[in-house]
């Protein structure tokens, strides 16, 4: 006999979300501390996979050499004399690589450091974001850095650049907060950020430069000058250039004292413009050397179309940024600052490049990355609902990708300067003698080969005699004395072998002088194309009446 219980019936299948509906629960899980956390965690963590991945696959890269040279010798040697080594790239990388190496020595670990401060950009820009735009603009620009190409190659090089992107990020959010809340110690904290900035790179006060610029707008639009505020920011600003001061005599004198080379002569002051796209899409990458890939024709239309998507979201960007600017008085504050992070270092290179002396190249630009992309991100969550950004945004997301396929086997770039030296010392025999005419060459000679004998560097007119003097000596080399023109040591030689690149800044003056006294008291028995800049000659020195 069955009762009257009523079995319960099946559940109704669940009515689908609306727009609105799921909009509202993915702007819920943006606004959720746990969910952001994990995301920053595995935003991290894929920035950090990204900068090992392949790290150790290609040899030193030309500047590397001077990277892994110039952190040899002892920190005060470092601090104080490192200018007349390298001398617009300041001693606190160097110092920070040279205290990494006691923990062991190699191509890894020697740029381990870089992979490490590009690793820890991602989750400082997006505490950056966090401090002046709405969610979910940060996590967005997060991840653009966490997989930006200009950024990864960066980060796998021996070099400065991923250190000039992290003090720019952590001196705007120390200047955020004690601009914000005051207290002399928030602003001794900015003025060690300050000190760092202008230990690090000669373009890092560039971009520091930044903040009395806005701090000047902002209290102008405001009408208001707080005098707590620009006590604090001025002090802030004379601790940098307190930790500048020392360092100004011997790099003004190395930079005085050598001609600019044709490599950055022939740029314009201009090249910001590309280094816009370098720093989001990283489009110019592909553009740059699509001649030597195996399928060039299909990477130039790749790197082409990169380059158009890259520009086009810049140029919207910017377009956006200042137009929501005028419209709401109360966000002016933040595109103002985050445009002058954007164009002060622009402007004061190109300014420099047009009155005093070229000195533009767009990786030294790296440090506009931070506030683009923020800008950037912003723009995308404010006009998501237009179809042609999200289009737009679809194609930026695919170029990214088409670079990343391009950046892994190109970078960091093979240098085939090591392949040179080893084969010279190789090859070498008793009665011969190697002539360096650039200093790229004799520092992957030294690099690797510190105490080979009967090695030479050929003195010109832009690095004379005292230029190679003030170098060899900061480097250590056993052999200063042999700073000579090959028309001093060569009659001692039954063989010379004369290397020469066309970047050297006295590449002319050694063919017309070096390589000519050989062609006139020798025969030339090999030459050997190395790359498309680098060549060697061997003569044999035959004129028995040389004195």
């Amino acid at each position: 006999m069955m009762n009257n219980q009523t079995f319960p019936s099946a559940p109704s299948p669940p009515r689908p979300a609306s727009l609105p509906e799921l909009r509202g629960r993915v702007g819920a899980l943006l606004n959720d501390r746990r969910f952001t956390f994990v995301a920053v965690v595995a935003l991290t963590l894929l920035a950090l996979g990204l900068r090992l991945y392949q790290l150790s696959t290609h040899s030193y890269w030309d500047d590397e050499i001077v990277t892994s040279i110039a952190a040899r010798p002892p920190v005060g040697t470092i601090f104080w004399s490192s200018s007349t080594y390298s001398p617009h790239h300041l001693p606190l990388y160097y110092i920070i690589v040279h205290l990494w190496m006691s923990l062991g020595d190699g191509l890894v670990m020697l740029r381990m450091p870089s992979v490490l401060m590009g690793t820890a950009c991602v989750p400082l820009l997006y505490l950056l974001g966090r401090e002046l735009l709405p969610a979910p603009v940060p996590l967005i620009a997060a991840a653009l850095l966490a997989v930006s190409p200009n950024q990864i190659v960066h980060s796998q090089q021996a070099r400065m650049y991923p250190l000039l992107t992290l003090v720019v990020i952590i001196a705007t959010l120390l200047f955020l907060r004690a601009w914000r809340n005051g207290g002399w110690l928030r602003w001794l904290w900015f003025g060690l950020s300050m000190m760092v900035g202008f230990s690090t790179h000669i373009y890092a006060p560039f971009s520091l430069l930044a903040f009395p610029v806005w701090a000047l707008l902002d209290s102008l639009r405001q009408r208001r000058f707080e005098a707590s505020r620009w006590v604090g920011l001025i002090a802030a600003q004379a601790l940098g250039v307190v930790a500048f001061l020392p360092l100004v005599p011997g790099m003004l004198h190395t930079v005085a004292s050598t001609k600019q080379p044709f490599w950055i002569a022939s740029n314009t002051p201009f090249d910001w413009m590309p280094a816009l796209i370098e720093c989001t899409s990283g489009a110019t990458f592909i553009m740059q050397a699509y001649r030597d890939h195996p399928v060039r024709d299909l990477f130039f239309f790749v790197g082409l179309g990169s380059m158009v998507v890259g520009a086009t979201a810049v140029l919207l960007t910017l377009w956006y940024s200042v137009r929501e600017a005028r419209r709401d008085p109360a966000e002016r504050p933040t595109w103002l600052l985050l445009h002058a992070l954007l164009w002060t270092p622009v402007a004061v290179a190109t300014f420099i490049s047009l009155t005093i002396k070229p000195i533009l190249v767009s990786r030294y630009l790296i440090g506009i990355s931070p506030p683009l992309l923020l800008l950037m991100a912003w723009m995308v969550v404010r006009c998501w609902r237009v179809r042609g950004v999200r289009v737009l945004a679809l194609l930026f997301a695919a170029s990214v990708g088409a670079v990343l396929v391009f950046v892994y086997p190109d970078a960091p770039r093979p240098n085939q300067r090591v392949a040179l030296v080893t084969s010279l010392i190789e090859q070498q025999e008793p009665g011969d003698a190697i002539a360096y005419g650039h200093w790229h060459l004799f520092d992957t000679s030294f690099a690797f080969y510190p105490d080979a004998e009967d090695v030479y560097v050929l003195p010109g007119p832009a690095q004379d005699v005292a230029f190679w003097s003030r170098r060899v000596a900061y480097m250590g080399w056993n052999y200063p004395d042999h700073i000579q023109p090959v028309s001093e040591f060569a009659p001692r030689y039954r063989r010379v072998w004369l290397a020469l690149n066309i970047y050297d800044y006295d590449f002319e003056h050694h063919r017309q002088v070096h390589q000519s006294w050989l062609e006139q008291h020798g025969r030339l028995v090999e030459r050997v194309v190395f790359d498309e800049g680098t060549t060697v000659w061997g003569y044999e020195v035959v004129d028995e009446d040389v004195d």
